[in-house]
């Protein structure tokens, strides 16, 4: 058992990681120069347009759980998904890793699902987005071999590989689990519960989730490309592809508070080439604090009902505990 002292440094981790990756940052770029970007019409206009956008994904991400859980046989109502993904904002809004733990945790409890199986149908969405990361990836590398040079010789480079990768890891995924291979030759993967969705699922579940993910994945990107454009950062639009997925990837990582550091660090590493690093910094700035925003404002709607649900279950339990004892 962890000790208290363990326990506590586990919890104040992410906040001693974004306060260290924030004063690195800060100590590269100005403080002044950052915040005299945010003036002018145009600063209204990019969070207006990024509140747009939180809310559509809002709406897009719930739905795609609907369908996801109706392709694993297990349906939820579409308005209980709403909610329940509405709920668990607030907890995204500090943590991603945290958010997705406690949709699984929020659907097991309400649904009775075993968590191991409602995180094993969470798990699609990875193999999903990777699937759509490596199409889009491929196709800025085929332009750009048909002679478009929308990349730099060693981005090009560095992209064949990195999709040989990609490629490799789901083909490899798609040919075993598709064929029922591994699930016939080994036990763990044969009985595995946190493995049941990608035993149960087939081709057709993984192109509709495709399909929906692309509801959320393409419109993302063009956000974030519409967002820089809002800012006055123009990159020209094969460039930002090949550079957004890494991007997204490193301002995702759950290592930090409301994705605060890593968003910094991911767009002055990737798009440095185009724009101060003062001006990249201002631009995450604002774009993540309206991220962060929208998930407690949407976290804070739903939470009640979802909080009121529970309430109502612990005195269901009680009442229930004060009868059998009485009858006794």
């Amino acid at each position: 058992m962890a000790s208290p002292f363990s326990e506590n440094l586990r919890k104040l981790l992410p906040y001693i990681i974004t306060i260290i990756l924030l004063a690195v940052i800060f100590q590269r770029v100005s403080i002044t120069a950052t915040f005299e970007h945010f003036h002018g019409r145009k600063i209204w206009e990019l969070v207006v347009f990024a509140t747009f956008f939180y809310t559509y994904t809002f709406f897009a991400n719930s739905f795609s759980y609907y369908i996801l859980f109706r392709q694993m046989k297990r349906p939820i109502n579409f308005w209980e998904i709403l909610s329940i993904r509405g709920a668990s904002y607030l907890l995204t809004a500090l943590n991603s890793g945290v958010g997705q733990g406690g949709m699984a945790l929020w659907v097991s409890r309400k649904k009775g699902m075993p968590i191991k199986e409602v995180i094993s149908m969470m798990l699609m969405f990875p193999v999903v987005d990777l699937t759509f990361m490596a199409i889009m990836l491929s196709i800025s590398l085929l332009l750009h071999c048909l002679g478009t040079c929308v990349l730099p010789p060693v981005h090009a480079n560095i992209l064949y590989w990195a999709l040989l990768a990609m490629w490799s890891i789901l083909i490899i995924h798609f040919s075993l689990w598709l064929t029922g291979l591994l699930p016939k030759h080994s036990r763990f993967f044969r009985e595995s519960a946190l493995l049941c969705a990608y035993r149960n699922a087939g081709v057709k579940n993984y192109l509709v989730l495709l399909g929906v993910r692309s509801l959320i994945n393409f419109p993302g990107m063009l956000a974030y490309y519409t967002g820089l454009r809002l800012f006055g950062v123009i990159v020209p639009f094969w460039f930002f592809v090949v550079r957004f997925f890494p991007a997204v990837v490193i301002q995702g990582l759950p290592i930090t508070v409301g994705l605060l550091g890593t968003s910094q660090s991911a767009w002055i590493l990737m798009y440095k080439d185009f724009a101060h690093p003062s001006k990249l910094t201002a631009f995450s700035l604002l774009w993540i604090t309206v991220y962060n925003l929208s998930r407690i404002i949407i976290g804070a709607i739903f939470f009640r009902g979802e909080a009121k649900f529970y309430f109502e279950k612990i005195r269901a339990a009680e009442r229930d505990v004060k009868k059998a004892a009485l009858s006794e």
